[in-house]
């Protein structure tokens, strides 16, 4: 997908280069939607598996700063791991299957946000932790896609810079 980009790719071309004859991935896949469903799905639970790995309530974190930046640390590795993530994105928006999908860790992502959130601001009311999940997801997932397109560099600063900008907002409700 990386090499090929995403009109080009095929099912043939995806067989040569795993070195499969064309019925054996034919049996698995029956075409290149399905497979970059597979390849959607297991990138969407590598987030998930971040999530539940940088939950607060397991106790790991006695600050919601140090939640968010170790969040933020994984969440770059995840993304950087995922060969061709932006062609991946772009194919999940324009298929309806997979943005199912997508709508699916979407909400995931938001309910395990709003958990992390009313764990360490009890006093904000639901409206707001909805409001500061959808934001830190917003956030976080456009700025991590650009850091992941830049060099080291670059990419160090994007991910500075997304820490500031949610350590800023999640200060303004600390009080």
């Amino acid at each position: 997908m990386a090499e090929e980009g995403i009109d080009s790719l095929t099912c043939g071309k995806v067989a040569e280069r795993a070195g499969l004859p064309n019925a054996t991935l034919y049996q698995f896949f029956p075409n290149k939607e399905s497979i970059f469903e597979v390849i959607a799905e297991r990138w969407l639970q590598a987030n998930v598996q971040v999530l539940e790995k940088n939950d607060p309530t397991h106790g790991q974190f006695s600050h919601w700063q140090g939640w968010i930046e170790s969040s933020l640390d994984a969440d770059f590795v995840t993304y950087k791991n995922q060969k061709a993530l932006l062609p991946l994105i772009s194919v999940m928006n324009a298929s309806p299957a997979l943005r199912v999908i997508e709508q699916h860790h979407d909400t995931l992502i938001k309910e395990h946000m709003k958990k992390g959130i009313r764990y360490f601001f009890k006093n904000l009311d639901e409206a707001t932790i909805t409001l500061l999940a959808e934001i830190t997801m917003t956030v976080s997932h456009s700025t991590l896609l650009k850091a992941c397109a830049a060099n080291e560099e670059q990419a160090i600063w994007y991910l500075n810079s997304v820490k500031l900008m949610l350590n800023n907002l999640y200060l303004k409700h600390s009080f």
